[in-house]
């Protein structure tokens, strides 16, 4: 509570894609396994906040759909990963994918604190003259 979860979960995509780098740099089975185990405090964080930002978010009616789709992504997501980083290693060697696939994770960090607060901004503005006192609570939870 004492910290903004956009922030917490920034951070969290942050040290998943460093180590998901780093994996790529290790010349040790340690290092390979520190390196994976801070992957795993990145995803930990984004996996468990991230939902209670969809149940804020979204509608009773919608929340549901929301939060399906959330959670298929993440097993599409492991499996789409098995499957290009297996045709990268083939390519260009095993660190290459852990390279390629930490980089955007940076970026996506980033833009995830800026589009959280854009799309809260934007629903309050549409929320209706009767929802708006609630609207602006979530979104000062979220922006302040």
């Amino acid at each position: 509570d004492r910290f903004r979860r956009k922030e917490l979960i920034a951070a969290g995509v942050a040290i998943w894609s460093v180590a998901t780098i780093a994996s790529g740099f290790a010349t040790s089975l340690v290092g390979l396994v520190a390196a994976r185990v801070l992957v795993g405090v990145g995803e930990a964080s984004y996996a468990t906040l991230s939902p209670t930002i969809i149940d804020d978010l979204a509608s009773d009616k919608e929340k549901n759909r929301f939060l399906a789709i959330f959670y298929v992504a993440i097993p599409v997501g492991s499996a789409l990963g098995f499957v290009l980083g297996g045709l990268l290693e083939t390519a260009y060697g095993w660190r290459s994918a852990f390279f390629i696939a930490g980089a955007p994770g940076l970026a996506l960090a980033a833009a995830g604190v800026a589009l959280v607060s854009v799309v809260l901004v934007s629903l309050l503005q549409a929320a209706r003259p009767s929802i708006r006192p609630a609207a602006a609570m979530i979104a000062k939870r979220f922006m302040v």
